[in-house]
């Protein structure tokens, strides 16, 4: 599991206050927009353009998470010991946004996780060492 599922996970808490204000949006941009319109594909409209306007505030609010992650709060040195298990290598690997799947196991715990990287410098049976950091909601970054 990747540090954005985590992210991913704890963003659909928003949804709650999402849906409210995804709804008041959807209604302003349907039924206040054309008058003569049929109040059955108004409503349609409402509930379509609800559900999509809450799946973007949710996607949003886990970019949010991840930015207060890494510059509010209080931050710890994180040293990654770990063994690299596999290489995921994207479907296009020339692309300007592919990214790199390490599957890896840590050496403390034991535990497997998941690191996202750009670069195509790891191999399987690889000794993994970084310093890192672990930000205020816990999830391990990599310091600019």
């Amino acid at each position: 599991m990747t540090q954005t599922d985590i992210a991913r996970r704890q963003a659909w808490w928003f949804l709650i206050p999402a849906i409210p204000l995804a709804t008041y949006y959807a209604y302003k941009s349907t039924f206040s927009y054309d008058k003569k319109q049929a109040i059955w594909k108004n409503l349609f409209g409402t509930i379509v353009c609800t559900l999509f306007f809450s799946l973007v505030l949710v996607k949003s609010f886990q970019g949010y998470l991840c930015i207060y992650n890494s510059s509010f709060g209080t931050k710890a040195d994180f040293k990654l010991k770990a063994f690299i298990n596999y290489v995921k290598k994207p479907k296009y690997s020339g692309r300007l946004l592919s990214l790199y799947t390490l599957e890896v196991t840590l050496d403390s715990s034991k535990n497997k996780m998941t690191l996202e990287t750009k670069t195509n410098s790891y191999e399987a049976g690889q000794r993994l060492e970084l310093n890192m950091k672990k930000g205020s909601l816990g999830y391990i970054y990599l310091p600019k």
